[in-house]
């Protein structure tokens, strides 16, 4: 996807006018997709990928395969015993992080929460250029515990009797 989006970016930059054409659209839009900075090679390749090419697959992925291998899911699953409660609630999980997300670029009263998303730690300051800083290790070190939090329970697990 970065390399397309890459490929792509030679013709966007040369449109005349492209600044004045997304001065046109609402504050909130340009503020959710950082569209102020679209006019730029990484402003371009971060307004894209943190609109729906990073997020919607993201998801997909996450409520069709990738939510039972989830920590959330292990959690569950190791507390419940029920594949499909596990599944469903890393699902509502990673819907619940991108409404967060979306509603705390848009609502004032929600921006504070904002940073509770684990799509605000990836995208907040753009996929592309952002460089490295201390708070990324959030993710994975929630994971950590969850996962830790987990093992006991999973251990005790009695995976030949089904329910």
């Amino acid at each position: 996807m970065v390399l397309l989006e890459t490929a792509l970016w030679p013709s966007i930059g040369k449109m005349p006018d492209l600044q004045q054409f997304l001065a046109t659209y609402p504050e909130a839009m340009r503020k959710l997709f950082n569209l102020d900075d679209f006019g730029t090679g990484t402003g371009f390749v971060n307004a894209e990928l943190s609109s729906a090419l990073v997020p919607v697959p993201f998801l997909t992925y996450a409520i069709g395969r990738g939510a039972r291998s989830a920590p959330l899911a292990l959690a569950v699953g190791a507390v419940t015993g029920r594949r499909g409660m596990a599944i469903g609630v890393a699902a509502a999980g990673a819907v619940a992080a991108y409404l967060l997300y979306v509603a705390g670029e848009l609502v004032a009263s929600v921006e504070p929460w904002q940073p509770l998303s684990p799509f605000s730690q990836a995208l907040s300051d753009g996929p592309v250029g952002a460089g490295f800083r201390a708070a990324y290790l959030l993710m994975p070190t929630v994971a950590a515990v969850v996962v830790a939090a987990a093992m006991p329970l999973f251990a005790r697990r009695d995976i030949a009797v089904a329910h």
